[in-house]
């Protein structure tokens, strides 16, 4: 795969993320050497690799070191490349936030339901091969259940995990209206909640309408997050656009992790994505990869006798960039002539 990357802008500042980095490799710091607990590693089936343990480590250090005692770090977002599993971090998240902070509420949303379907398997389907936790939990020699419910019971079951799975849409829906059995803001004041949202942030809207979703959607979160001192968000998300001013205002003090492409391809876990840095038009970069894909299938034939399909992807950071680019390819792909 080739990704063509326009030329890199400066580097943003990211004020709690240094903070955490610092306090990693300071022995001012009373939890240096934490690490991660055996009730996750026993009770997962993937093993953590070393970014997700130090992802981790530094929500720990959040939570409980005394740089942050008077600092109520409630909300947080995860900015970490595509494979590099979000979703299991995400899970032993969970079995942290439970053991160690004694929540049993977790509302986990996004904003479409393939993600949604693909996430009921990971954290509650038992039966699934896609479950990431073992068949039978257990920590400190009791039996942990894991329940999806679509609202959080009044009288909470000891070693219970309650996990509400929903859109951000029906959450935001619920929150307004106020139908029967949907929970409202008075539900997530009445125990402690950690809300989970996976590339949740919608700053792709470019209508009027869809501005006004976009707000309420993060209104009702806001609703929740707000209804408690010690209710939690936590976002994950691969792709941020930091260049955009009012995301960066946002999220400038939330990035609790990154673990960006870059790195991740450095530390050999990613197929090799060649970047290659180019200040030309979309038009003639999408020229250049076509070429140099037709190259490929041409080469694959001659030297080796074998029919190959390469594939080319444009990805924008906006839904209607994206129709738009679509409609600049077509048009490339119609109008080439041996010239061109």
């Amino acid at each position: 795969m080739v990704k063509v990357k326009k030329e890199t802008k400066q580097k943003l500042s990211l004020p709690l993320y240094k903070e955490l980095v610092d306090l990693d490799t300071s022995f001012l710091n009373e939890h240096l050497g934490w690490e991660q607990p055996e009730y996750i590693t026993q009770n997962m089936v993937h093993k953590f690799r070393g970014y997700q343990e130090e992802a981790l480590r530094y929500f720990h250090y959040s939570q409980v070191n005394e740089v942050f005692k008077f600092r109520n770090i409630n909300h947080v977002l995860f900015n970490m490349a595509t494979g590099s599993g979000k979703t299991d971090l995400m899970a032993g998240l969970i079995l942290y936030l439970y053991q160690e902070h004694e929540y049993q509420n977790f509302l986990f949303f996004v904003n479409t339901n393939s993600v949604l379907n693909k996430t009921i398997d990971n954290l509650t389907n038992k039966k699934s091969e896609k479950f990431l936790y073992i068949s039978d939990i257990e920590i400190d020699g009791e039996r942990i259940t894991i329940e999806r419910v679509k609202t959080f019971p009044k009288n909470q079951s000891k070693n219970t995990i309650y996990i509400k799975l929903s859109s951000v849409q029906n959450i935001a829906s619920d929150i307004f209206t106020q139908s029967e059995n949907s929970m409202g803001k008075d539900d997530y004041v009445r125990n402690k909640v950690v809300i989970l949202g996976d590339e949740a942030h919608h700053y792709s809207a470019s209508t009027k309408s869809e501005k006004e979703l976009e707000q309420s959607w993060e209104k009702a979160i806001s609703i929740i997050l707000s209804a408690r001192e010690d209710n939690r968000l936590l976002e994950f998300t691969a792709t941020i656009d930091l260049e955009n001013k009012s995301i960066y205002e946002k999220y400038k003090d939330k990035v609790i992790y990154r673990y960006a492409l870059d790195r991740f391809i450095q530390d050999r876990f990613s197929k090799n994505v060649k970047r290659i840095q180019s200040s030309k038009t979309d038009e003639e970069n999408m020229l250049n990869v076509v070429l140099l894909s037709e190259f490929r299938r041409r080469y694959a034939y001659e030297l080796y006798n074998t029919h190959v399909k390469p594939v080319i992807m444009f990805k924008s950071q906006r839904i209607d960039a994206s129709y738009e680019s679509n409609q600049k390819f077509n048009e490339l792909i119609d109008s080439l002539t041996p010239q061109s």
